[in-house]
This record gives structure tokens, sequence and C-alpha cells, in this order.
């Protein structure tokens, strides 16, 4: 009983992973590049937020005006609208 319930679990983690696997690739072919003209005028106007895509530490010297950092991101995603879109660059 014991290994038929560790082959469930083996299974359900395998097709998890295969799933998110998926749809992080799926996800990947959507990004898109703009241009820095397109990115400043979208963040200037408020319809994008710009963001560093490093670490918290990288960021400091390599922030761009009006750019926050992925931690500031991460703590106001969910009060962000939806039709925020959201611009990551890394320098």
């Amino acid at each position: 009983m014991k290994r038929k319930n560790l082959i469930l679990k083996l299974s359900f983690l395998m097709l998890f992973l295969l799933i998110n696997s998926i749809f992080v690739t799926a996800s990947a072919q959507e990004i898109q590049r703009i241009s820095v003209k397109e990115a400043k005028t979208k963040t200037l106007s408020g319809e994008a937020l710009l963001v560093c895509a490093y670490d918290d530490y990288h960021c400091t010297d390599l922030m761009l005006p009006g750019a926050i950092k992925k931690s500031q991101l991460e703590s106001k995603i969910k009060s962000l609208p939806k039709k925020t879109e959201i611009i990551f660059y890394c320098a």
C-alpha cells in the first residue's frame, strides 16, 4: 500500500512539473521587446511600470529614473490595475 501511494505521489509530481514547464514555455514565447522610447513614453504616462530585473543588491547602481526594484513590485503587484504593463529591464 505504501508503495502504491508513493507511485501515485510521484506520478502526480511528474504531471505537475510537466504542466508547469509547458505553461512557462508558452509564457516565455509571449515576451515582447520594446524600444527605449516606447518604454519611456509608457512609463511617464503611467501606462507601464519600469522594473529592474536584477536582484536588489545589483539594482542600486543600475536604477533608471522612475524604475522600481523587484521587491517593490512584489509588494505592490496585487494592488496594480490589471491593465498595467510591466516592463523589466537589465543593464
